[in-house]
């Protein structure tokens, strides 16, 4: 062959072989990436309960006069008294990842109830979204599957 050329064969190739074998299997099970995006959500959404916004940033209803005088402590602030919903919680897996409160009052200081539909209440309750993925958690997220998968290239 005269003049210039180039040979491609698959010598030379393993590490790209490798590499796209590695980034499958990472591909596969991300559960690694999963459990890092739990970890930084879980922290995310503490800071945004101990800030009093929800994950657009706006404030959550203020607490009624009545709960201001029947919390023990804390009394200025909201979904904050013991810090109990301080503790959420995360299962990661293969291909998803779970957050929310194990605490039995969660789901009522989350989506709000009326003392007409629970009668125990001693008065109306807001809904408070204190668990979500805010714009800055989305880039986050991504940043942490972007480099989980470019991890493959070090494996």
């Amino acid at each position: 062959m005269a003049g210039t050329h180039i040979t491609i064969s698959p010598q030379g190739f393993e590490q790209a072989t490798n590499l796209f074998h590695e980034l499958a299997k990472r591909g596969n099970n991300l559960e690694p990436a999963m459990a890092a995006i739990g970890e930084y959500l879980v922290g995310s959404n503490q800071d945004r309960i101990a800030a009093g916004v929800d994950d657009e940033g706006k404030a959550f209803t203020p607490l009624s006069k009545v709960t201001k005088e029947r919390k023990a402590k804390n009394k200025d602030k909201v979904l904050i008294e013991n810090g109990y919903l301080f503790n959420l919680v995360y299962q990661a897996t293969a291909d998803a990842m779970q957050m929310g409160t194990d605490r039995v009052q969660g789901a009522m200081l989350y989506y709000g109830g009326t003392r007409d539909k629970y009668p125990s209440l001693w008065g109306d309750i807001p809904a408070r979204h204190f668990i979500g993925i805010s714009s800055d958690d989305r880039d986050e997220v991504m940043a942490i599957i972007n480099d989980y998968l470019s991890d493959a290239e070090s494996a």
